[in-house]
Parts: structure tokens; C-alpha cells; sequence
């Protein structure tokens, strides 16, 4: 890795067999990442490496988990069946967060995944294909207990087939990024021709 002053500094190892890292607290404190096949998701002590169980279950694989931008909840989806996911808000401890204490944000009856937080953490963004498309969704959040306030808002809708969050093998590249006043996003995109030939007899 190379510094800003042009030396090389080596990596240091945070943990170790930690899992699918996720994302990183605002103040450079906590990793976040999940068991693959998941189980749960833990936290990363930076730099000593001490990790927490923080949020777990026993029902559902859970995954993408993200840091709210105070650091205070963390959001992340549950695969709640073979074709829905649903999205939760829970607290950050690290002495965990039981499923009582998990904010459902998504009703479950659809696929529902891959959140991310606006920058005041009151809005949460998701990718959901409840409409038979994979759109993006916005969810405002009461500010305090990040309760879901009215419906799911449509942000951006891709129902053609030529520009499409449909169009890659990988649903994992469906992830957002979130910016002040902007959205960043994968699509794939398709492009065709049509030829013609004379058949000779």
C-alpha cells in the first residue's frame, strides 16, 4: 500500500478467517462483515482485531449489513425464503441485538435486499424486484427508533431490457452507493444488431 508521503506501508491483518467484509464505521472504528453461508454478522475491533457477534439468527441467513452514518444501527436483509428478502434496521452493541430489537423495513413478501443510507440516516435505500423488475426503493425512517414512516417510495425504475439491474449472472453487483445528491449503481446493458445474407441455392 502506498501512503501519501510516497512510502510503502505493509497491511496489517485485522482478524483472522473474518468473513465477507461489508463496510466500514464512519469513524474508522469497526469492520463489519458475515459468515458465508451466513449466520450472522460480526464486528471488527480496529486495529486489535477483537470481534462481537452482533446480530445472529437462527432462522435466516442474513447479509450486506451497513453502518448507519452515526454508527448507531446497522441495516442489512435476511433471506426469509428462496425467492424473498427482507430488509431490518438494528442497533450497533457489541453485546448484540436479539431479533425483538430488529426493524423490519420491508413487508418480507418479496425480494427485498442490498440497503443503503442516505447521509442524515434517515432514509433508507434498497434494490427490490417487487414490481417484477429490479428497481431501486427509498424507505423514510422516523429519526430516532428508525421505524419505516408511510410506504416504500419508488426512486428509479429500469423495466427495459436493454439497460437493466437484471442483466448480470451476479446479483451481488446489484449494490448500492449512496453520495449526497446522487446514487451510484451497476446496470447491464444489451445491444443487438440484425444481419441479413442472400441464401445461394
Amino acid at each position: 500500500m502506498l501512503r501519501r508521503d510516497g512510502q510503502v506501508q505493509i497491511p496489517e491483518k485485522v482478524c483472522e478467517d473474518c468473513g465477507v467484509l461489508s463496510d466500514i464505521s464512519s469513524d474508522g472504528q469497526y469492520l463489519l462483515y458475515y459468515d458465508n453461508p451466513s449466520t450472522g454478522v460480526s464486528a471488527a475491533k480496529i486495529p486489535s482485531g477483537e470481534t462481537s457477534r452482533i446480530v445472529s439468527s437462527g432462522r435466516f441467513p442474513i447479509s450486506d449489513p451497513r453502518f448507519s452514518p452515526d454508527g448507531r444501527w446497522i441495516a442489512f436483509h435476511a433471506i426469509t425464503g428462496p425467492v424473498t428478502r427482507q430488509v431490518f434496521v438494528a442497533p450497533f452493541r457489541l453485546e448484540g441485538a436479539g431479533e425483538r430489537e430488529w426493524v423490519p423495513i420491508t413487508d418480507g413478501n418479496g425480494m427485498d435486499r442490498f440497503p443503503a443510507w442516505s447521509l442524515d440516516g434517515n432514509v433508507l435505500y434498497f434494490v427490490s424486484e417487487r414490481d417484477g423488475f429490479r428497481c431501486i426503493y427509498a424507505q423514510r425512517l422516523t429519526p430516532d427508533t428508525k421505524e419505516p414512516m408511510d410506504h416504500p417510495m419508488d426512486v428509479y425504475h429500469f423495466h427495459v431490457a436493454r439497460r437493466s439491474m437484471m442483466n448480470f449472472v451476479n446479483a451481488e453487483m446489484a449494490r448500492l452507493s449512496v453520495a449526497r445528491n446522487r446514487i451510484v449503481f451497476t446496470l447491464g446493458e444489451r445491444t443487438g444488431n440484425l444481419w441479413m445474407t442472400e441464401l445461394s441455392r
